[in-house]
């Protein structure tokens, strides 16, 4: 049986791969709202020490595969809700209160809620998504 705590509290695992330089920006957005971060990717010893600093978590790992990332941030805590984003990527104030409604409800089975992605180019939000489709939709997971 899990504590009501553990039930309600989602660590959020941010996958991160060298290419990106927005880690540090995501990560304080999501401080704001989160207790429990894990960065999980290469040693890159400013951000992590950053990232430690401000009560985060490091989780090195050289694996160039966004799911292996969050696999491993997820075998490093255990929870019951885990929010599963890039580093390049930032949860709007809107998601962020949504993902605190949702974890307030208890699913009955696992479940894997994806996050809709919008791009922006300078400030303006483009009308079709440039990303490569290959990567995997970030999301909220209860297990």
């Amino acid at each position: 049986m899990t504590s009501p705590n553990l039930k309600k509290k989602p660590v959020v695992i941010i996958a991160y791969r060298p290419s990106g330089n927005h880690l540090e920006d995501t990560f304080k957005g999501l401080k704001q709202w989160f207790n429990d971060i894990i960065v999980v990717g290469p040693e890159n010893s400013y951000v992590s020490q950053i990232v430690k600093m401000d009560g985060g978590s490091w989780v090195v790992s050289d694996s160039p595969h966004i799911v292996d990332l969050w696999e491993e941030g997820i075998r490093s805590q255990i929870s019951n809700w885990y929010i599963l984003i890039q580093d390049k990527e930032y949860l709007s104030t809107t998601l962020k209160q949504s993902v605190i409604k949702t974890i307030s409800k208890d699913p009955v089975m696992s479940v894997f809620n994806s996050f809709e992605r919008n791009s922006f180019f300078l400030k303006k939000q483009m009308k079709y998504n440039l990303e490569w489709n290959g990567d995997p939709s970030s999301g909220l997971l209860y297990v």
